[in-house]
């Protein structure tokens, strides 16, 4: 569909500081539990909201969000980086990361603050330690609108972005992806790992909406040598990969916007 704007939009575009990078499309509202639950349970990611147009104390900051996502990233995950924006008191409790296109309004009212955060510039920081099921080596493998990282033991294993979104991450994929996405541009390829069969390793996960309008997050685990089964359209290249899970899911089926997946395939485990 062609997008249309006005004068000023467009002003702002050529500055690279986008008013929507989304669809004109009123997007859909996906169920605010997509971002977790607010009970921990057996196994499960603590998730915490950061709102990065705001200090702790409320007063409005100059925008530095895609300077402050690549100095995070980039320096070890350092959370005192963030520790002067506004965050949110409560968390929220995630067993999988696999938000379908909605609104970016949906994430501050999943945490209960869409009075005090607009729904732009946010950024959820998940994390805990997680315990391997079984031995092998392995790849994160996602997408989002507009970001998703991952690091495993304090290292950047994957970092993607819309493509209108600029971010200076120091962390490069090392393989071409052709594995499809869903707004023209392919899902990202993490970097391979090994573990052994009941490892414990440190997990941290981070997303977030710069401009506002639409958000989706999308993450897969994809262990080597693995088959995959071609996507419900038949299509070879759209494969199946297995979504990252700490649980079991069991909620409502997962409708919309997304790429091709596969549920409850491999569960890893959570400590608490």
């Amino acid at each position: 569909m062609m997008r249309r704007f006005s004068g000023v939009a467009l002003l702002l575009l050529m500055f690279q500081v986008p008013t929507s990078l989304h669809p004109a499309d009123p997007p859909p509202t996906a169920p605010v539990g997509a971002f977790g639950s607010e009970k921990a349970g057996e196994s499960s990611l603590i998730g915490i909201l950061y709102d990065l147009k705001q200090t702790q104390q409320r007063q409005p900051v100059k925008d530095e969000y895609r300077k402050m996502v690549a100095d995070f990233v980039n320096n070890e995950w350092d959370e005192s980086i963030l520790n002067r924006f506004y965050r949110v008191s409560r968390p929220l409790y995630l067993t999988q990361l696999f938000i379908a296109y909605s609104n970016a309004d949906t994430a501050p009212k999943a945490f209960g603050v869409e009075k005090l955060v607009e729904p732009r510039r946010w950024l959820i920081h998940y994390k805990g330690q997680i315990q391997a099921p079984e031995t092998g080596t392995f790849r994160f493998v996602g997408g989002a609108d507009d970001v998703l990282a991952v690091a495993r033991n304090g290292e950047t294993v994957l970092f993607t972005t819309h493509p209108a979104v600029r971010i200076g991450a120091s962390w490069k994929p090392s393989e071409e992806s052709k594995v499809p996405g869903v707004f023209g541009k392919p899902l990202t390829l993490g970097d391979w790992w090994s573990v052994k069969e009941g490892e414990i390793m440190d997990l941290d996960i981070i997303v977030g909406e710069f401009p506002g309008g639409w958000f989706g997050a999308w993450l897969y685990l994809e262990k080597q040598g693995e088959i995959h089964p071609p996507g419900k359209s038949g299509r070879t290249d759209s494969l199946q990969l297995p979504v990252f899970q700490v649980a079991p899911y069991q909620g409502p089926e997962i409708t919309g916007r997304n790429p091709a997946f596969r549920l409850n395939h491999r569960i890893w485990k959570a400590l608490q």
